[in-house]
């Protein structure tokens, strides 16, 4: 069953949480709290695509 991890979730243990089993995860002040959101939306997607 697909379950999305939300909270927390950054670059650094992104792969982490992949591997416990998340399929999806769910991200917003790891985007809006940066001072560049699009760099920190690329940099999640990138480490997802891994």
């Amino acid at each position: 069953l697909p379950w999305f991890a939300i909270g927390g979730i950054s670059p650094t243990n992104i792969t982490a949480i992949r591997a416990a089993g998340a399929s999806r995860v769910a991200v917003s002040s790891a985007v809006c709290s940066s001072p560049t959101p699009g760099q920190a939306a690329a940099e999640l997607l990138d480490e997802l695509r891994t």
